[in-house]
């Protein structure tokens, strides 16, 4: 029974991937959000995200921009080589086995998408035919093309290898940028076991919405580079109507994670719904704001 139900979910995203973007993404949104959205005069945040992927962008930025290793260069450029993970390795194929004496630990990525790590913490998590596995179809496989985020299509497909950062576990910290300022803050706690996401104002509130995940029961204390961070997220969103910047708390200074233009694939829903309208007239303000980069047309709508 569930090689059918895997066999039925490969063809219904196999034909999403094949139709036109906006039938494929209502046909999504619907199912995720449980209503139709409005795709001329969007309203929501979750809508806004949906257009975004049907407006015509600047594929060289949004590529560059989520591109793990060519952002590095523009993060160096504004901020300071000090945010930066460094890279260990990088490359189109995995190097000899010989040499491949990466200190654990360790984590191997694809330069595009979301989610394509294996992480090594520790000799029992090398297992080399089952990374290389995973590299080769990285480099092959479209990524989600249901989703019709086309900017991860645009960038050359490389392998990297990062140390991995912190003693243990570290919290996730999202910053929502509008127009250059910071308005949200999504904590990621728990991801490896018990994944939790809880929200705060800049200024360390509790907000009383969720996306997708529950709210962590416990107090999460403010992260000692609060304004620090804050201030590397409005740096790295200025001039976007819409970002969002992920960042990790290190106890000598904040470290760099990503870029994201789609958070979610614009899918995942608000609790409560009136959340993802609030969020949807900060972007319309944002994009008003002077020095914000002008919207492309719509297509296919």
């Amino acid at each position: 029974m569930s090689g059918l139900r895997s066999s039925a979910r490969d063809l219904y995203l196999y034909a999403l991937g094949a139709m036109p973007p906006s039938w494929a993404l209502r046909i999504q949104f619907v199912r995720a959000m449980g209503y139709q959205p409005n795709f001329r005069t969007p309203q929501t945040f979750s809508e806004r995200l949906q257009v975004r992927k049907l407006r015509v962008p600047d594929l060289e930025l949004y590529g560059r921009l989520a591109d793990k290793i060519a952002v590095k260069a523009h993060v160096a450029e504004l901020i300071g080589e000090r945010y930066l993970i460094p890279t260990l390795w990088s490359g189109p194929t995995l190097p000899p086995l010989g040499e491949r004496g990466w200190p654990i630990p360790f984590v191997l990525k694809a330069n595009h998408g979301s989610g394509l790590n294996h992480f090594v913490r520790s000799p029992a998590d090398l297992d080399w035919a089952r990374m290389e596995a995973l590299a080769a179809e990285w480099l092959t496989a479209a990524w989600q093309p249901y989703l019709h985020e086309i900017w991860y299509d645009h960038i050359p497909r490389q392998l990297l290898v990062e140390p991995l950062v912190g003693n243990g576990p570290l919290n996730d910290y999202k910053f929502f940028v509008f127009g250059g300022r910071v308005h949200y803050i999504q904590v990621d706690s728990r991801r490896f076991t018990d994944h939790r996401r809880t929200f705060f104002s800049p200024s360390w509130e509790p907000q009383p919405f969720r996306l997708r995940f529950e709210r962590d029961p416990d107090e999460l204390p403010r992260p000692a580079h609060l304004q620090e961070m804050i201030e590397v997220a409005e740096r790295l969103g200025a001039g976007f109507d819409f970002v969002r910047v992920d960042l990790y708390d290190l106890p000598d200074r904040p470290l760099f994670g990503e870029m994201t233009f789609t958070p979610g694939a614009g899918c995942d829903p608000f609790h409560p719904p009136e959340y993802d309208l609030r969020l949807g007239e900060l972007w319309a303000a944002a994009q008003a704001s002077p020095g914000v980069r002008p919207r492309s047309e719509l297509v296919d709508a």
